[in-house]
């Protein structure tokens, strides 16, 4: 059971990763947020524990995925931030 409140948004971003190979980015929606976390839906699986950056229309963060799940044709996965989103209106840390 989640204690903190989630705002329902919808929004786009870019999720990337490193899988030792390199870099790789996917494209996301964002779903929900939270002072301490991001739900995301995404056509591509992370492994719990992958650290990923994500840039969205109005922040930046960082995080580790918490949860990738199977929904429908993609997956949506749980991103729990490392530090306070950074706004890019400023309005953020």
């Amino acid at each position: 059971m989640r204690l903190e409140p989630r705002d329902a948004v919808v929004g786009q971003g870019v999720l990337t990763w490193d899988e030792g190979s390199g870099a790789r980015q996917a494209r996301v929606e964002v779903r929900n947020i939270s002072d301490n976390g991001v739900q995301l839906a995404a056509v591509t699986h992370l492994s719990a524990g992958t650290k990923a950056y994500l840039t969205g229309e109005q922040f930046r963060c960082i995080g580790t995925v918490r949860y990738c799940q199977r929904d429908g044709l993609g997956f949506l996965l749980g991103l729990e931030f490392h530090r306070s989103p950074n706004y890019k209106d400023s309005l953020g840390c």
